[in-house]
């Protein structure tokens, strides 16, 4: 799977295409970079709305690997070498968003079930 990044691209739109992949998984923009295993706060999240030519440092468009088998690690590695951006992985808990410890090993498909199983849980 392949999700197209462009500077013209807006960060929902982004956050929209990953999450109809990875329905229980959330794609954070943020003005910095997060530290392992640390919940970075709303007040460094970046608006649904921004351009992406207004969040990166580089002049960069193309496609970035988001397949089941890509380790969060790896996926959050590559928006930041490749297109400059800064992300967060977070995982559907019931009918909050968090992030999972040790999830850098983890992969897409692996966060994405666990989060599925989470909700599922809260609705029995």
């Amino acid at each position: 799977m392949q999700l197209y990044i462009s500077e013209e691209a807006i960060v929902g739109d982004i956050q929209d295409k990953f999450q109809k992949y990875y329905p229980f998984l959330k794609l954070q923009f943020l003005l910095k970079p997060h530290l392992k295993k640390q919940f970075t706060p709303d007040t460094e999240d970046i608006s649904p709305e921004t351009l992406i030519e207004k969040i990166t440092m580089r002049s960069r468009f193309g496609w970035l690997d988001i397949s089941p088998n890509r380790t969060i690690e790896e996926v959050e590695r590559d928006f930041n070498h490749i297109f400059g951006l800064h992300v967060q992985i977070l995982q559907q808990s019931g009918s909050s968003w968090k992030t999972v410890a040790d999830a850098g090993n983890t992969t897409l498909n692996g966060l994405n079930d666990a989060g599925k199983s989470s909700r599922n849980k809260l609705y029995r």
